[in-house]
């Protein structure tokens, strides 16, 4: 195995650029470059609304979920955003809105669906998420989405989307859909400076991580010789926010050839998908790395 050399190089840390942000907070609707379509005059279109005191703020995006005076209609009500530019936002992207229900339960028929996806001027649509009868609530929930594997779009749209099945015994009056502070957020890395650390190229480094981007289980690798003859082995795993998710730390020798992380926390909790970054230490030589999970 090659030398390897010391360089005092940033620490490796976030920085967030917006590529989206749409809380619907101005009169126009669908904003600029977006798009509203329904597949026939049953449905009903996406609208703005206006509520008072409601969170995140009081201006929404909703669409008609289940109308009691017309239980057999059939059909989809989309909204389209404006083409976005993932290829050349610096970083890796990641999608967030919040979203309700008028009730919490019964605003849509067991075969009814809220979704969401992504194309591309040169491709289909690629669903990123789903909600049926499940999870059906009055209160605002947030969800977080990654958009790593259409890092090379560069005209993506993202669609909000209702399909409707003919359904009855829902209510007597009307249920709606509630959308608001769509985001799209580049997560580049940023820098610390934080002295001396080992940089790491492929084959010589301290750790190799596999796979990466990852979808659940992380295999952390340690190159022929370090991981045998090290002191001790300290593995911290850091999200966007700088908060300590897991750690690792082995002081007996020989230590393991390799770590593997399940993707939870401390607390034996399922991580979001997102940006990490992972410290290494062995024998006081720190490396530091990125790493991508997606959902």
């Amino acid at each position: 195995m090659g030398s390897l050399c010391l360089f005092v190089v940033p620490f490796v840390f976030f920085a967030q650029t917006p590529v989206l942000v749409e809380s619907f907070s101005t009169s126009a609707f669908p904003p600029a470059g977006w798009d509203t379509t329904r597949s026939d005059t049953t449905m009903s279109y996406w609208i703005r609304y206006q509520t008072s005191g409601a969170n995140p703020d009081s201006h929404h995006a909703r669409v008609l979920t289940y109308k009691p005076t017309d239980t057999l209609r059939q059909g989809f009500s989309e909204l389209v955003t404006l083409a976005l530019d993932l290829e050349t936002a610096v970083g890796v992207e990641s999608l967030s809105f919040w979203y309700r229900f008028s009730v919490n339960s019964q605003n849509m028929g067991p075969d009814d669906t809220i979704s969401v996806a992504i194309r591309d001027d040169s491709s289909g649509w690629c669903g990123l998420w789903k909600l049926g009868t499940a999870g059906q609530s009055n209160t605002w929930a947030i969800a977080r989405i990654s958009l790593v594997p259409f890092n090379g779009y560069r005209g993506a749209r993202l669609r909000f989307r209702l399909d409707d099945r003919p359904n009855a015994g829902q209510g007597s009056s009307n249920r709606y859909f509630w959308l608001d502070s769509i985001k799209v957020i580049s997560y580049a890395i940023g820098i610390v400076d934080d002295g001396p650390v080992r940089v790491g190229q492929p084959g010589n480094g301290i750790v190799t991580i596999c796979p990466n981007p990852a979808r659940r289980r992380v295999e952390f690798k340690f190159n022929p010789g370090i991981g045998q003859t090290a002191k001790s082995i300290a593995l911290k795993i850091y999200d966007i926010s700088g908060r300590l998710v897991k750690y690792f730390y082995y002081a007996l020798s020989p230590n393991p050839s390799a770590l593997a992380w399940d993707g939870t926390d401390q607390a034996g909790q399922v991580v979001p998908a997102g940006v990490y970054f992972c410290e290494t230490v062995v024998n006081g030589v720190k490396e530091k790395q990125s790493l991508v999970l997606i959902r």
